[in-house]
């Protein structure tokens, strides 16, 4: 069980925290749902890999989960503003998001849609993907982002 742990924990790290396909959305970037459960399998992963595995992949849980905000939440838009919140966590976040400070103003191709959809702004798009962060204990119900984004 241990090695086949330690594999999959090297390819949650080798591949994250973003995805080319992020589940069944058949989009690329960073989703705080999918983030969640990354975190969760590092942590939990790591109670069955050596101590220098175990370290390495609750490092990177403890990154990524400092990270979330920075990644997945936007703060004065002007969704925020029409609907009276200070900001919110979206939907998906572009893989440039890792390098870029605006990228969650980038075009978001929507998958199976018309072909006339150019798409919408990451910064735009609001869904319930972030309760999973509340679900895995790494947000409070009470977060201020996550009662934001409920509204």
């Amino acid at each position: 069980v241990g090695d086949m742990v330690r594999r999959a924990l090297r390819f949650i790290a080798r591949t994250g925290p973003g995805s080319d396909q992020d589940r069944w959305e058949e989009n690329a970037g960073i989703n705080a749902f999918t983030l969640a459960f990354a975190i969760a399998a590092l942590v939990e992963g790591a109670r069955f890999v050596d101590a220098a595995d175990a370290a390495l992949a609750t490092a990177l849980a403890d990154f990524w989960n400092a990270g979330i905000e920075r990644w997945t939440a936007v703060a004065d838009t002007p969704l925020a503003r029409r609907l009276g919140v200070a900001g919110y966590y979206t939907r998906m976040a572009p893989i440039e998001v890792m390098a870029e400070s605006r990228p969650l103003q980038h075009l978001l191709v929507l998958k199976n849609r018309e072909s006339s959809s150019a798409g919408v702004a990451a910064d735009e798009e609001v869904s319930t993907d972030f309760l999973q962060l509340v679900r895995f204990g790494l947000r409070s119900p009470d977060d201020a982002h996550v009662a934001a984004s409920l509204r």
